[in-house]
C-alpha cells in the first residue's frame, strides 16, 4: 500500500510541476513581450498580454521581480514537499535545501560582481540561467531517480 500512495505522489508531483512550468513559461513570455512592445504572439497567452497590456513598463518590472521570487518560493517549496511526500527522508530534503542555498548564493555572487563592476547587464544571462533552474521542476525530476538509487545501494548495503 505504501508504494502504491508514493507512485500517487509522484504523479500527483510530475502533472503539477509540468503544468505549472508551462503556466510560469507562458506567463514571462507573455510579460516579456509587452515590456519590450513586442506584437502578441502564438507563445503569449492572450490573456495575460490583455491584462499587462494597460500597465506601465515600470509597473511590469516591478510585476516581473515580485513574480521571479514568488515563482521561486513555490518551486522550491514544491519540490520539497513532493520529495517529503515521496521519500519521507530529511536529509534527502536538507540535501536539496543546500543545493537550492548553493545556486541562490552564487547568483547572488555573479549579481554584485557584475553591480561592482557596473557590468550587471553583461552578467544578466548566467544569473537568469541560475534562477531558471531555481523555478523549474528539474531538481525534482533529477532527485528522484538519484535518491531511489541511493535508497537501493543503501538498503543492499544493510542486507
Amino acid at each position: 500500500m505504501h508504494r502504491k500512495n508514493n507512485i500517487r505522489w509522484l504523479f500527483v508531483a510530475c502533472t503539477l510541476l509540468f503544468f505549472l512550468s508551462y503556466l510560469r513559461e507562458s506567463y514571462f513570455l507573455t510579460l516579456n513581450g509587452v515590456i519590450h512592445q513586442q506584437p502578441i504572439i502564438n507563445s503569449h497567452v492572450r490573456l495575460f498580454y490583455e491584462l499587462f497590456s494597460d500597465l506601465s513598463v515600470n509597473t511590469l518590472v516591478v510585476m516581473k521581480w515580485l513574480s521571479t521570487v514568488v515563482f521561486s518560493i513555490f518551486f522550491i517549496g514544491a519540490t520539497l514537499f513532493f520529495l517529503h511526500k515521496y521519500f519521507s527522508q530529511m536529509n534527502y530534503l536538507k540535501m536539496v535545501g543546500y543545493f537550492y542555498v548553493g545556486i541562490f548564493t552564487v547568483m547572488l555572487a555573479i549579481g554584485l560582481v557584475g553591480f561592482l563592476l557596473g557590468k550587471y547587464q553583461q552578467f544578466y544571462a548566467p544569473i537568469r540561467f541560475l534562477a531558471g533552474i531555481i523555478q523549474s521542476p528539474i531538481l525534482f525530476f533529477i532527485a528522484i531517480p538519484v535518491f531511489s538509487f541511493m535508497g537501493s545501494v543503501n538498503k543492499k548495503q544493510s542486507r
